[in-house]
């Protein structure tokens, strides 16, 4: 496979079918979806010291102790699950390494319509991918915090109590610009949180 075919991201397609694993039979009932998967991926390649797939890979299956695997039909499928999980993770790297124009977290919609984002999956990711490693994120999030606070509003569980109360005072329209607001804060500080560990 060359360079430039190991970092591309994935199509639509592609990202569906990996979706569509996760979420199947054959996998944890505590497996990532793709959006938490974006958010794992990302805070990953973003940690002070960045850990060997070996040492994670395990939460993608089973995001509450790490201990049950994934199940597959073939090796073929084993192989391509795992290509698209690496292939997704090598162009996440390119593009916050490049502060690519074109990076954007996998985020769901709550309104496909409206185009309303829901960020509570990609934030819960990252924040799993946190505590694993939180004696090197520690010294990170002390000096940096408000690169962290919409992860924070939506990743952990004090977060998203202090979010329902903020919710419950708006009304949709409102909401709905909350999300599109948060949304984009987390794909900047992503790309923030990416080059202060990496740089």
């Amino acid at each position: 496979m060359s360079d430039i075919s190991a970092t591309a991201p994935l199509t639509a397609d592609e990202l569906a079918e990996l979706e569509e694993y996760l979420l199947s039979d054959l996998t944890p009932d505590a497996c990532m979806d793709i959006s938490t998967l974006d958010g794992f991926l990302t805070c990953i390649l973003s940690a002070p010291q960045r850990p060997e797939p070996e040492e994670w890979i395990s939460w993608v299956w089973d995001t509450d102790e790490a201990n049950e695997d994934p199940n597959f039909e073939s090796q073929e499928q084993a192989d391509r699950i795992f290509a698209l999980i690496a292939r997704h993770a090598a162009a996440l790297d390119d593009m916050l390494k490049g502060g690519n124009d074109d990076y954007e977290p996998v985020f769901f919609f709550e309104d496909e319509e409206a185009q309303i984002p829901a960020v509570e999956e990609w934030c819960i990711g990252f924040t799993i991918a946190m505590s694993d490693y939180a004696d090197q994120w520690e010294p990170v999030l002390q000096a940096h915090p408000e690169l962290f606070e919409s992860i924070r509003l939506f990743g952990t569980e004090d977060g998203q109590t202090e979010l329902e109360a903020q919710l419950d005072e708006m009304d949709d329209a409102q909401q709905g610009q909350f999300m599109q607001d948060k949304a984009d804060h987390l794909r900047a500080s992503a790309m923030a949180i990416y080059r202060l560990n990496r740089a």
